[in-house]
């Protein structure tokens, strides 16, 4: 507790003479006094007062807010706020007892002038303090007294607890004038955690807090880190993701807008750190929404600390067998699918006759089909697979493989071509001629896979792992636990490859990325710095400066100088780009800049200042279309490795 108090005088010498003429001069009427006992479950918070107010608190654990500042108490504690001051008054332990006293001031009839030249000087009904009293047993009887006296209509009985109030007065103010004593000084960190909570959608500097609480940044990094056991950026990066979720969950929003929404650069940005720190990607959270059940919390436990409670929107449910019906290319098939998925969740057997002759041909449709499984499953061979999950009985070499979008382009690279993919969102990728006749599934749903008939499913998503394994034989695959040299192995061990096919891909990589290389150092393009935006509209720009949208073969393969405004911002520790206006944009602009768009480039071109860069006026840019550079696989890395690295080489050449 040492650091949170400290010996002081909130008033000088000087300052306490003018309040007590002040005092002298004014007229002060009680208006009300309350007394709760309150819990954590009942805290108070965000309460405007409605006059100027004294705030008197029996010993017990409680963080009190009074305007922005924050102060945590575990004793005897006197506050006062002038009027129109937030109040809030959080229990940290099972209860809290406190009296408020409420106040009004007027002026008397004489020394109007001496009273208003006194109150520009120093006003104390609107000073904002709060301290520990030398002696809380005499101002908790005379609050009693106060109190118990309140509600009593004889004018006598008024006229008493009026009297009592000045008494309360004159010994709070006289403490203050002869003794040094223990203040509360603003707990420092839980004023940043709600500066957070208020402004996360905002840019925030740690650098602007600390100047605002004239702190150093080393002192402050080493507070906020003991206390809340994590970085600035780190509270807030989960602060935005919490708030992302609750956008998720309970709105239509699209991504682009909920990023906006919540501080992020960009969606890229938004669902980049989401996935990061839950596993799960946004599209995969509302893809797993029903309309009946909505939780308002993260499952991962590092996100606890920031939740707050709120009433949960509750619907319809989701029924979706009639739209099922209409997507569905086979009829026979589907409802012979809709059969076996009933029989594999309730583990019971269909009828062997039935009296309608739809349900009739159905099941007749399910038999036959489940017969031919069977025959299959005698003829092919099965191997064991070692996963996260345990033990997945595969086959040897499997022919019907379903996979959501993200593992596409590694299997797609070790020459396997599924029979149904996940629908990946975007036309112009670099495998689109691969998978131009397979099926792309509208849903990533145990009904729409099961119409495939897989004999594999290949998925990254672990929350629908149980489903798809009734349906076929599932391989999860955890890759951002993976590098790339172990998820390519896996995957070819998966599908019936040598492992070693994985990490010959990968060295073949590995070697174009080096040949292009050489091929930029002999142009002398290391001698050039680099930049990637991305335009997000006519007023802003999206510059990157991690391995991101372009920035994964820029600066993560090859390895090009960034700009001396992005490595500052790298240094500070916004190491994944930002959103600038134009005016900003030439710090952070380098002699080549690769422009990932979507179709959006005739917004800036003719903006003045984009035409006044030096880059632009060259000619040295290169504009390519933000969903080829978005993906991050080993086929899509290799496919935009050619298409930066020859565009670079074609520049370079016009240059010289």
């Amino acid at each position: 507790m040492k650091d949170m108090y400290r010996k002081d005088n909130i008033f000088t010498k000087e300052e306490m003479d003018d309040i007590f003429l002040i005092l002298e001069y004014s007229a002060i009427s009680l208006l009300d006094i309350r007394h709760h006992l309150i819990s954590p479950e009942e805290a108070l918070k965000d309460c405007i007062l409605p006059s100027s107010a004294f705030l008197f608190t029996y010993p017990g654990k409680a963080e009190v807010l009074l305007g922005d500042k924050s102060y945590q108490i575990n004793h005897f504690s006197l506050f006062h706020g002038g009027k129109g001051t937030s109040l809030s008054i959080i229990p940290h332990g099972e209860w809290l007892e406190y009296y408020m006293i409420f106040y009004k001031t007027g002026e008397t009839q004489f020394h109007k002038e001496k009273l208003k030249k006194l109150l520009k000087q120093i006003n104390p009904f609107q000073q904002q303090y709060g301290f520990t009293p030398q002696n809380p047993v005499f101002f908790t009887e005379l609050l009693r007294s106060i109190y118990e006296h309140w509600n009593e209509p004889a004018p006598m009985k008024k006229f008493y607890e009026k009297s009592l109030f000045y008494q309360f007065t004159y010994e709070l103010y006289k403490e203050l004038a002869e003794a040094s004593v223990l203040t509360f000084d603003p707990n420092i960190v839980k004023m940043t955690i709600r500066y957070i909570e208020k402004n996360y959608a905002t840019s925030i500097a740690v650098q602007d807090l600390c100047q605002r609480f004239g702190i150093s940044y080393s002192h402050f990094y080493r507070l906020f880190k003991k206390e809340t056991g994590s970085t600035f950026q780190g509270y807030l990066l989960k602060i935005r993701l919490e708030k992302a979720r609750q956008y998720m969950i309970e709105s239509s929003y699209s991504l682009s807008e909920i990023a906006k929404f919540t501080g992020f650069y960009d969606e890229f940005h938004l669902s980049s750190s989401f996935k990061k720190l839950t596993g799960m990607s946004p599209a995969t959270l509302r893809k797993n929404l029903t309309w009946d059940k909505k939780y308002p919390y993260m499952e991962n436990p590092e996100f606890s600390h920031y939740n707050e409670a709120y009433q949960v929107s509750q619907g319809k449910p989701n029924i979706q067998g009639d739209i099922m019906l209409k997507h569905l290319k086979n009829k026979t098939a589907v409802m012979a699918a809709a059969l076996s998925f009933m029989t594999l969740l309730s583990g019971c057997s269909t009828a062997s006759s039935v009296s309608d002759n739809t349900t009739s041909t159905a099941s007749q449709a399910a038999d036959n089909q489940n017969s031919q499984k069977d025959d299959d499953s005698q003829k092919s061979e099965t191997k064991i697979l070692q996963t996260v999950k345990g033990d997945v009985e595969i086959p040897v070499t499997p022919k019907r493989v379903v996979t959501d979008s993200g593992l596409l382009g590694d299997i797609l690279a070790l020459g396997v071509t599924p029979v149904a993919i996940e629908n990946y969102g975007a036309e112009d990728v670099s495998y689109k001629d691969l998978i131009k006749d397979i099926t792309v599934l509208e849903k990533w749903e145990p009904e729409y896979i099961m119409a495939e008939q897989p004999d594999l499913i290949i998925t990254q998503y672990e929350e629908n792992y149980e489903q798809l394994s009734k349906i076929a034989p599932t391989v999860y695959v955890p890759s951002d636990q993976m590098t790339v040299d172990e998820e390519l192995s896996f995957l070819a061990g998966a599908l019936g490859k040598d492992p070693e096919e994985g990490k010959k891909i990968l060295d073949a990589y590995y070697e174009k990325v080096a040949e292009y290389k050489a091929k930029l150092e002999e142009a002398g393009l290391y001698n050039k710095t680099f930049s990637v935006i991305r335009v997000q509209g006519e007023n802003q720009i999206g510059v990157r400066w991690s391995n991101n949208l372009g920035g994964q073969i820029l600066f993560g393969a090859l390895e090009l100088p960034k700009t001396e405004g992005a490595q500052e911002e790298i240094d500070a520790g916004h190491d994944w780009g930002a959103t600038l206006s134009f005016e900003a944009l030439p710090k952070y602009m380098g002699d080549y800049i690769l422009v990932t768009e979507y179709g959006n480039y005739d917004l800036i071109k003719d903006n003045p200042i984009w035409k006044s860069l030096p880059a632009v006026e060259a000619g040295n840019i290169i504009i390519l279309s933000e969903p080829f550079m978005y993906l991050n696989d080993i086929y899509s890395w290799s496919a935009q490795l050619d298409l930066v690295g020859d565009a670079l080489l074609e520049l370079a050449k016009k240059e010289k």
